[in-house]
């Protein structure tokens, strides 16, 4: 078995305004808004991340009134006041900087008046009922200190939430036996200063039907003959598709387990390289990786040939970061 994984975290930011002369907007100064806050994503929203999409799971924004700390078992607001589904920008993006990461970032705003109250938790989920929660935060001032955002009856209140996914930046490394033979396993994110909102070639995927467990992607899964290259990279070498998602399957989800398993199947005309497959390049929910094989007996690549049959089982499990 291929063991992979990758964390993830949320942030929210919050602004208020009026609404001025001829439809313009003007900025309201409050406690609590201007700057970015992290979220807990719940246990529910890591479940969720199985067979939903991120554009699912922050489908809705929702804020309230409670001051109760975020925990990783709930599931809702504490004190709900307002919800909207009025999502009015999406853009992606690469964090390069520091510790890198991909993000997401949905952009909510409330019709005026709609949010009017001492707004002091949010968070994301699938719907409008307040129980579908993807993540919670409390609001927080500039400090990071617990505070209420006082929203007024001729206000606007706008909700941006960036949900980042870090690529790992060191090799996972294990091994895997087929036909008898044990091969040493290297696996590498790939192509991390690439984004992809809308596929999957190769890069960090926000697609709308990208999800850990229901596949969708197999024609971009592909053996090399060649090794695995760096992290901003794909194996080199002659490649061949996978073909079909018929040929990708997954093991039912478990809840809690934050981990899917996907067995890839190369029946007897595909992936028959020249040489045998040294590497394949896997995009698996929204993550891309690169994964290069090597004997344990004399180095040599995994032999594939119209007389095999080669099945590879990968899982690939997500946290918090």
């Amino acid at each position: 078995m291929i063991n992979l994984c990758n964390t993830m975290s949320g942030h929210f930011r919050l602004e208020v305004s009026k609404r001025g002369a001829r439809g313009s907007r003007i900025p309201v100064n409050k406690n609590g808004a201007g700057h970015w806050f992290k979220n807990l994503i719940l246990n529910q929203g890591l479940n969720k991340l199985a067979d939903s999409s991120l554009s699912q799971i922050t489908d809705n924004c929702h804020v309230g009134s409670g001051g109760t700390a975020p925990g990783e078992t709930q599931t809702a607001l504490v004190l709900p006041l307002a919800n909207t589904s009025n999502r009015v920008e999406t853009t992606h993006g690469v964090e390069s900087s520091g510790t890198p990461y991909v993000w997401m970032r949905v952009h909510f705003e409330f019709a005026e008046g709609a949010a009017a109250g001492n707004i002091a938790e949010l968070g994301l989920g699938d719907s409008s009922d307040n129980n579908s929660l993807f993540c919670r935060a409390l609001v927080k001032d500039a400090q990071g200190n617990p505070t209420a955002l006082t929203v007024l009856d001729d206000e606007i209140l706008s909700v941006t939430y960036e949900l980042r996914i870090y690529p790992p930046l060191s090799d996972l490394v294990g091994t895997i036996e087929l036909e008898g033979v044990v091969y040493n396993y290297v696996a590498r994110a790939a192509n991390i200063d690439l984004v992809q909102p809308n596929g999957f070639q190769y890069g960090w995927s926000f697609d709308k039907s990208a999800r850990y467990v229901s596949f969708s992607s197999a024609s971009n899964m592909h053996a090399y003959s060649g090794p695995i290259g760096a992290v901003d990279d794909i194996p080199s070498g002659n490649s061949e598709t996978i073909q079909s998602w018929d040929n990708v399957s997954a093991e039912a989800y478990v809840a809690n387990a934050y981990q899917a398993t996907l067995v890839f199947t190369a029946g007897t005309s595909i992936w028959n390289l020249a040489g045998g497959i040294r590497s394949l390049a896997l995009p698996l929910g929204f993550s891309a990786w690169q994964i290069q094989f090597t004997s344990q007996v004399d180095g040599s690549t995994i032999p594939k040939d119209a007389d095999r049959i080669l099945k590879i089982a990968v899982t690939h499990s997500w946290g918090r970061a």
